[in-house]
């Protein structure tokens, strides 16, 4: 994301929360639409009216997790679910049934067995191997040298 498409989406969404906040000085507004970006990514303390103000006005870059929010916000404003719009396409090769645009939820780790390194989404937190096969091949390294 550029900082240009940040300062679009700021647009976007003063216009969109105009008729909302129009009695409210500037001030009041930004710091309004600051809170709101913050809540929806879980920050706290939320981001600055300052911050805002010079991502607005192109005097600073905003930060990746800073324009993410504000793309964010501004796709929540259009009707897209916050975590569609705070999600990254990528391309995932799916052993299951996953179906197309699917959000996964949790990060990829690579698997700890010494004969691989395949990412993985684990289905469990603690899990550390990508299969039964990386387990025990982990297994037989550790207890006997990796003779079967």
């Amino acid at each position: 994301m550029t900082p240009q498409q940040v300062r679009q989406a700021i647009n976007q969404i003063e216009g969109t929360l105009e008729p909302l906040l129009a009695g409210l000085p500037k001030t009041k507004r930004d710091q309004e639409i600051v809170e709101r970006i913050s809540a929806l990514v879980g920050r706290e303390p939320p981001w600055s009216r300052t911050i805002y103000h010079l991502v607005r006005a192109g005097h600073k870059p905003p930060s990746p997790a800073f324009g993410s929010a504000v793309l964010a916000f501004a796709y929540s404003l259009d009707g897209v679910h916050p975590l569609r719009a705070q999600a990254t396409p990528v391309e995932v090769l799916a052993v299951g049934d996953v179906l197309p645009g699917a959000l996964v939820l949790s990060d990829s780790r690579r698997c700890e067995s010494p004969t691989c390194a395949v990412p993985f989404v684990p289905r469990v937190p603690w899990q550390r191997f990508c299969s039964r096969d990386c387990q025990l091949a982990a297994y037989r390294m550790r207890t006997n040298g990796g003779v079967k």
